[in-house]
């Protein structure tokens, strides 16, 4: 099963529960089974994400405190057990706390173990770099990603992205592990200065 198998829609507010489902279950991955951390938080109330959620995707683009979604489903039923498709990934774009920042958009990525490796966030990235390119209001992509999350930092590369610092030590996990953070950039145009 490659990427463009595994179809992405925009969010929408009927996707609330299958998107915070998905949350729950991708956060419970991080740091465990061999696999790097990725997340500062590893478990969350599904109502809540939902809740929040919900408050993102209903402000209008461009006003402070907005968000948009892009998600990845299974395209087949994958077994008896689970009767129709999932949400297995999903990438979100938050707009700025504050007015003064709605020129730059956050991106934050997500997808389950068992789908990476895919293309299914090659996909997702580059959905919503079309996006943002396509709205003159915004100038640059942010993200953060760990240091150890070598694999996703090589795809943020490849995109277009660029290291712009590192915060040391910038989280303690349960386990003892100390994680850098490293934030990345994107210029939507060569303008944006």
């Amino acid at each position: 099963m490659t990427g463009t198998e595994l179809p992405i829609t925009v969010a929408g507010t009927s996707d609330l529960s299958d998107f915070a489902s998905h949350v729950v279950r991708h956060l419970a991955e991080s740091g465990t089974s061999g696999s790097p951390h990725f997340s500062p938080v590893w478990e969350v109330d599904r109502a809540d994400v939902m809740r929040e959620t919900e408050r993102r995707w209903l402000t209008p683009p461009h006003h402070v405190g907005w968000g948009r979604t892009w998600l990845v489903w299974t395209h087949r039923w994958m077994s008896p057990a689970e009767p129709r498709p999932r949400v297995i990934g999903h990438l979100e774009l938050r707009g700025g706390l504050v007015a003064s920042a709605l020129h730059r958009v956050e991106l934050s990525l997500g997808i389950e173990a068992e789908f990476r490796g895919r293309g299914a966030g090659r996909s997702l990235i580059e959905a919503a770099l079309a996006w943002s390119r396509a709205n003159e209001a915004l100038a640059y992509v942010d993200l953060r990603v760990f240091a150890e999350n070598t694999r996703a930092r090589a795809l943020y590369e490849k995109l277009g992205f660029r290291e712009i610092a590192t915060i040391r030590d910038a989280f303690r996990m349960r386990d003892g592990t100390r994680v850098d953070d490293i934030l990345m950039l994107l210029e939507l145009r060569e303008t944006a200065r």
